[in-house]
């Protein structure tokens, strides 16, 4: 009896010794220390380097521009990452929400929900699905990416008046070079990007569109390597730089102009806006007890709004309804104009007839105005 017990502690010994030694060593083969050219090391050097746009002497210097710039990073590093890696795969592509309530980015309308998808324009498409109940949808392709290029320029796009429903309120289109006898959106040889975009006053009574995209052919998704996500860790940052260059460019010129004036938006970046939009944006300075007043007579459009937005190229309420307004949420005077008034606190009473009140919290915001227009619609010169 004595001798059984001893044979299996020997041998309840010597798995455990074997045990620890295995893991052991699958410990330093998998935990290996890190070295400058551990993948993720680079990722993070390259990463530092956007820590300068908040850093520039171009930028404000208050407390809360720097603590949005910070949270900007962080957020746009997720962005980023869905753009350049995780729904990055032309084979298989996803269609993906661009903004959130919480993500907001490159000056985004709030009354829009954006949806995009990577793809290639070797390869042919369907796009299918239900259109939804969004009064205004406009769907486009694009060569390049804000993030991936300085320049997206427009190859086509496609809105509600020229799509092609089914009773049951679907459609579909196919995206391609060659011309397809209906439902065709066409690509180009260097195109990279599907874009959705849907418009409505109110999104509390609104369906949104339900859409997949499919390559024609059957294709072999990206497989997961060291060297594909590698190559995401590079992409990534540079979209990230990449993005924060052009629109902190914006924000610069549009702050190196006059205060409280609205300007449109240069026709040198026509080529990358949706069809019929019109633009135009202003920065401004307001102290604790300032309140300024933005008056105008709207135009007649099917959608026009008015929104705030900071430094860093978001709006400050996408989603909400806190500091924007659109052409049904507006109180029109009885000479037909729009009187806005925004302060940084709220007034002690109320505001005259007439005027709409906006309360902020940051003294110095950008103000973004988004005006469409449809092609049997005269579109205004600027």
């Amino acid at each position: 009896m004595n001798i059984k017990k001893a044979i299996a502690t020997l041998i309840a010994v010597v798995l455990l010794v074997g045990v620890s030694y295995y893991l052991g060593s699958r410990q330093e083969k998998v935990i290996a220390p890190l070295t400058a050219g551990d993948p993720w090391v680079a990722f993070n050097q390259e990463l530092s380097k956007a820590a300068a746009y908040i850093h520039r002497d171009e930028t404000p210097k208050d407390p809360l521009t720097i603590a949005e710039g910070y949270r900007f990073l962080a957020r746009m590093l997720r962005l980023s990452w869905e753009h350049t890696y995780e729904y990055a795969d032309p084979n298989n592509p996803k269609l993906f929400k661009v903004n959130e309530d919480y993500m907001s980015n490159g000056i985004n309308t709030t009354d829009c929900l954006y949806l995009t998808a990577i793809i290639d324009g070797h390869i042919d498409y369907k796009l299918s699905g239900l259109r939804g109940t969004a009064p205004l949808i406009e769907i486009s392709t694009y060569e390049g990416l804000y993030g991936t290029v300085k320049n997206s320029v427009r190859v086509d796009f496609i809105t509600e008046q020229d799509l092609q429903l089914e009773p049951d309120g679907s459609f579909s289109l196919i995206l391609s070079q060659t011309p397809q006898a209906k439902g065709w959106l066409k690509t180009s040889d260097k195109t990279t990007v599907l874009f959705v975009r849907q418009y409505t006053h109110d999104w509390s009574n609104t369906q949104a569109a339900e859409l997949v995209v499919e390559p024609l052919q059957t294709l072999a998704a990206r497989p997961t390597t060291l060297v594909s996500v590698t190559d995401g860790y590079a992409n990534a940052a540079h979209f990230l730089n990449n993005y924060l260059d052009i629109f902190t460019g914006l924000a610069d010129r549009g702050k190196s102009l006059k205060e409280n004036n609205l300007i449109p938006i240069p026709t040198m970046m026509q080529a990358s806006l949706p069809g019929g939009h019109r633009y135009a944006a202003g920065s401004f300075n307001l102290q604790a007890d300032d309140i300024m007043l933005l008056s105008f007579k709207p135009v007649t459009a099917p959608y026009w709004g008015v929104q705030l937005g900071n430094y860093w190229s978001e709006v400050l309420d996408y989603e909400g309804s806190g500091s924007h307004l659109n052409n049904q949420t507006a109180v029109l005077d009885n000479d037909g104009r729009v009187t806005i008034a925004i302060s940084q606190a709220p007034r002690p009473r109320e505001p005259p007839t007439g005027w709409t009140l906006v309360t902020i919290l940051q003294a110095r915001l950008f103000i973004v105005s988004c005006a469409i227009w449809r092609a049997r619609q005269n579109l205004p010169s600027n």
